[in-house]
């Protein structure tokens, strides 16, 4: 049988962000309000990220309350990095407010998204 792994990550515990390693799939998992005081830490970690070694990186966005524009702009740097370096980014859609941002900026197919977080 064969064993999961999985292995927390460091994350500030002042921010709304959870990050795992969990076989072969890093995971970032943001709730609540993600801005300015978050958007550091929140960069910091999707750059651990890419330099995992994942073979894929998932963004769990879907209990994000609400994002301003920086912490938007993280989300497509990143998203921009990925599509040079094997896409292994993909980001849930949000929900409400959040995924109605991204649907208003024209921007709701420019990370790649998938529909759920498949229960990692």
């Amino acid at each position: 049988m064969t064993r999961t792994r999985i292995s927390k990550v460091h994350v500030a515990p002042s921010t709304p962000i959870q990050a795992s390693f969990q076989d072969g799939v890093f995971v970032i998992r943001v709730e609540g309000v993600l801005e300015k005081s978050a958007c550091l830490e929140f960069e910091r970690v999707l750059t651990q990220a890419e330099a995992s070694g994942a073979a894929r990186i998932l963004l769990d966005i879907d209990r994000v309350d609400s994002l301003d524009a920086r912490a938007l702009h993280v989300v497509l740097r990143a998203s921009r990095r990925a599509a040079c370096d094997g896409n292994r980014l993909q980001v849930t859609r949000g929900k409400g407010h959040v995924a109605n941002i991204f649907r208003l900026a024209a921007l709701d197919q420019t990370p790649p998204f998938v529909d759920e977080s498949r229960s990692f």
